[in-house]
């Protein structure tokens, strides 16, 4: 059995295996108040009053189904 997030709780993992600059330092998954998943990443930024994090809190990606992608035979073209 996976564990299950209560609401209001979540977990955050370092991202050791950045693929840009622009890509987040840290990711993970929350459960809001109301239930609601989402996944939330943060950015370490740096400024002359120290450091921070800057978040973004988002729907969960589901990648592309592309096995039940049908492919149009194009047998109502008018030539």
């Amino acid at each position: 059995m996976a564990y299950e997030h209560k609401p209001g709780t979540g977990t955050i993992f370092k991202v050791d295996d950045k693929k840009s600059e622009n890509y987040p330092d840290y990711k993970g998954k929350i459960v809001l108040q109301d239930g609601t998943k989402q996944d939330i990443a943060l950015w370490v930024k740096d400024t002359e009053r120290g450091k921070y994090f800057s978040a973004k809190i988002s729907e969960p990606y589901v990648a592309p189904d592309t096995s039940s992608v049908e492919t149009d035979k194009g047998d109502d073209l008018p030539f």
